[in-house]
Order: structure tokens, then sequence, then C-alpha cells
């Protein structure tokens, strides 16, 4: 009997796009995808990015959210950017769903 290896895997970070860590850049965005796994990052924008896109880099999808700048838009990007990860969770009904907090 032959197990199924291949999962959908989210994983959230308080990094900056564009990924340059070896865990993200080369584990998340290289080696899993090449072992069959599909592998989606929420990531932070830097500061040359002003809005809120999506990106693939390497072999895995990047959604790249958009940095606040002030107090309220600071609040409502906490709440969008939940719902974000809720419709996103959803939709693509990952298996394995990461948070990596710096």
């Amino acid at each position: 009997m032959k197990l199924n290896n291949q999962k959908k895997m989210l994983l959230i970070t308080k990094d900056k796009y564009p990924p340059f860590w070896g865990d993200i850049a080369v584990l998340f965005c290289k080696k899993f995808p090449e072992n069959g796994s599909s592998v989606d990052l929420v990531m932070e924008n830097s500061d040359f990015f002003s809005q809120n896109f999506v990106t693939n880099f390497l072999n895995s999808t990047i959604y790249v959210r958009k940095k606040s700048t002030n107090i309220f838009e600071k609040i409502f990007n906490i709440f969008n950017n939940c719902f974000f990860v809720f419709r996103l969770s959803f939709k693509n009904k990952y298996n394995v769903i990461l948070v990596r907090d710096k």
C-alpha cells in the first residue's frame, strides 16, 4: 500500500517579502514542492511594495500583505488579514497550517 505524501501547506510568517531565510526560501519554496507538496505562504511586504499582491517564488505561491503605517491602519489590517487567511484556508483546504512568529 502506497501512502500519498502530497500535502497542501500554508505557512504564515512575519518575515518580509522576498524571502531570504534558508528555511523559507529553500525548504518551503523549493524542497517541499520538489517532493510533491503544494506550499502557499502569507508574508508581510517590505517597504518597497505598498499593496497586497500574489506572486510565485520558485515553486510556491506567496500572498504578500500590505504593511501598516499608522495605528488605525494596523488595527484594520489585523482583522483584514485574519479574514484573508480564513478565506484562503477554507478555499484551498490545507492539510497543514504553520504559523511562524519572530
